[in-house]
Formats: C-alpha cells, sequence, structure tokens
C-alpha cells in the first residue's frame, strides 16, 4: 500500500474520531449538560459519613458537568454537629464543585484543576470544659507525624494528586468559645488559593470582619515546609478598613498545641478596637497613626493561647482618652511613642 493512503488510513482511523469528540464535548460544554448521579450521590453520602464520624447528607443533586474538564457537582452539602452542640450543621456547603483533569489519570496522578465551594456556613464550638465540635473530623496523628526526625517526601505528595486551584465564596465562619465567654464571626467574600508554583502558593481574600472590609494577597511556602517538618510560614499584604496593613506569620503545630510567631504592621489604628477583639482589654480609647503587633503564640485552644502567650504594642504619634471613674471626667494625652506589653500571668 502507498505511503500516502497509509497516512489516510491513519488520519481516518485516528485523528478524525478524537476531532469529533473533542468537537462534541466541547458542544456539550457549551451547552451546558449534566448528568444526574444518584447511585453516585448514595455512595458519596456512605463513605463521607464513614469518614467524618458524623451524619452527612446531601439535600441536593449530584450530578456531573459534561465538559473538556468533568465536573462533578454536589448541591447542598450538611456535615451535621453531635446533638450537645448548639448549631444543627458544623458545616453547610450550597454548592461544591471538583473539576478533574483526564490525561493525568492514565499516568497515575490525580490532578484537579479546581475545587470550589460556595455558599458556605461554618460553625466552630468550643464548651467549657475544652472540647471542641470539629475535634472528631481531624484525622489522627500518625507516629510519623509525630516525630520531627522523620521527614515527608514531597515528591509522594505531588505523586498522588495535586490542586490546581481552590475557590471558596460566600463564606460565613462563627466561633463560640464558652471557655472563654465569646463569639467571633467573620465573612469571607472570596478566597482563592493557586497552586502553579507547585513550591510556592499564592492567594487571594477578600471579606469583611466586625463590619469592616478587608482585602489581602498572601504567599507561603506550605508544601516545601511541609516536606521538611519546618514552621508554616506565610506573609500578607493588604488593606483593612481601606488601610494599609502587613502581616508576616510563622506557625508549627505538634501535640495538638500551636508555636509560632505573628508579626503585624498596620497605620492609622483604633487600639482600643484591636484589644477588645483579642479579648486583652476593654474600654480603651486609643489610637495610634503607625502600630507594629509581635505576638510569641503557645496554646492548645483559643483561651490557652491568649493566657500562655506574648503579646506586644510598638505605637507611633497617637493620642490615649483617660477617664476617671470618680468624676467621669476625660483628659487626652498624645504621645510620640508608646508600647503595650501583655506577658503570662501579669496585666497589660
Amino acid at each position: 500500500m502507498p505511503s500516502s493512503k497509509i497516512f489516510v488510513f491513519l488520519f481516518r482511523a485516528l485523528v478524525l474520531p478524537v476531532t469529533l469528540i473533542v468537537i462534541l464535548i466541547g458542544i456539550l460544554s457549551y451547552a451546558q449538560i449534566s448528568v444526574p448521579l444518584e447511585s453516585v450521590r448514595n455512595q458519596f453520602v456512605k463513605k463521607a459519613t464513614e469518614l467524618a464520624g458524623r451524619e452527612v447528607r446531601v439535600d441536593g443533586e449530584v450530578r456531573l458537568a459534561i465538559s473538556f474538564y468533568p465536573t462533578l457537582v454536589v448541591d447542598q452539602l450538611h456535615i451535621t454537629n453531635e446533638p450537645q452542640w448548639s448549631a444543627e450543621d458544623i458545616l453547610s456547603v450550597g454548592e461544591t464543585r471538583v473539576q478533574l483533569a483526564l490525561l493525568p489519570i492514565f499516568s497515575g496522578q490525580l490532578e484537579f484543576i479546581e475545587i470550589s465551594a460556595s455558599t458556605i456556613q461554618l460553625n466552630l464550638e468550643q464548651d467549657s470544659d475544652g472540647s471542641q465540635n470539629w475535634a472528631s473530623l481531624l484525622p489522627p496523628e500518625s507516629s510519623s507525624d509525630k516525630d520531627p526526625s522523620t521527614p515527608r517526601s514531597k515528591d509522594n505528595i505531588d505523586k498522588k494528586f495535586w490542586i490546581e486551584e481552590f475557590r471558596l465564596t460566600d463564606l460565613n465562619i462563627n466561633y463560640l468559645d464558652e471557655h472563654l465567654g465569646r463569639s467571633f464571626s467573620n465573612r469571607i467574600d472570596r478566597l482563592v488559593i493557586n497552586t502553579h508554583d507547585k513550591a510556592h502558593l499564592t492567594a487571594n481574600i477578600q471579606g469583611t470582619s466586625h463590619d469592616s472590609p478587608y482585602s489581602f494577597t498572601a504567599s507561603s511556602d506550605l508544601l516545601r515546609n511541609l516536606a521538611s517538618n519546618t514552621p508554616w510560614k506565610m506573609k500578607m499584604q493588604g488593606r483593612v478598613a481601606d488601610k494599609p496593613v502587613n502581616l508576616e506569620i510563622s506557625l508549627a503545630i505538634s501535640n495538638d498545641a500551636l508555636n509560632g510567631t505573628v508579626r503585624l504592621d498596620a497605620q492609622q489604628v483604633d487600639i482600643g478596637q484591636i484589644l477588645s477583639r483579642l479579648g486583652l482589654m476593654e474600654g480603651l480609647d486609643a489610637y495610634s497613626s503607625k502600630l507594629t503587633f509581635n505576638a510569641d503564640l503557645q496554646g492548645g485552644n483559643f483561651k490557652d493561647i491568649l493566657e500562655q502567650s506574648v503579646f506586644k504594642l510598638d505605637l507611633d504619634e497617637g493620642h490615649w482618652n483617660l477617664q476617671n471613674p470618680a468624676n467621669d471626667q476625660r483628659r487626652k494625652i498624645t504621645f510620640s511613642s508608646a508600647t503595650l506589653l501583655a506577658e503570662t500571668g501579669n496585666q497589660v
């Protein structure tokens, strides 16, 4: 058979079917075709309940969206709380999407193009005895995790699976600490973690805390540090209530306790508001044009961290409004520099 005819035969046998499949997938993707997967839904709920040790339910549909990157979509996912906690669910998610690349599967890898979730409600609680509603969801710590001399292989992590992008939208976090006697809430409008550079993670976050909008960009060598058992480090730059803020974090967790450092640089700061939110001091009316906050963190829960850690505020160019409790008179003190220190076992 002449070579030209062989080429034509191969073209028809291989190229044309592949081209037709690609065109078909493109049409289905454009048409937003999805296939309900009721059997997958039942298996997913069963397996997720076993893994979480809590009742997991899907009130909506599990379906496969057909596209160049097949996407598994789960609607109305809930992980229930145990009966003694106040909220019905520890986690509820309006929609979860898992987008998978097909070609890496043939080489034994799972490459997720995107994992995303929207309309999320996270309810975290700590009881007065120190018990936590999320404790049973955490995986048990293995002996290799406890032994810092046992290295972890980043290559093994990469060979198993990889996530290109992790995205959360409309996330509300509620934290109730009966041990501390306080509750906190935070809204994240958008959080995107990008891992195109596998040695260096980047993230963008926008949200609102105590009616103050914030936005940050962050970078971290998280996977590299996990592989070498070194502390997790992250740098963030952004704005809070339209004021510039820089944040550096270094954290290590061992034996269910946190150890680390935090440094924050900010401008035009309401000092009393910050100390009140941290639970360190109430009723302070003070302002600084520049603030540097350093913390040496220690503790296994939020209350322990506040009691066992060291906090230091360095202030420049500000004022402090003092109030006399005897006659309710006020006096304003201005300062060019000041330091507030909260050490373990001592007053501020």
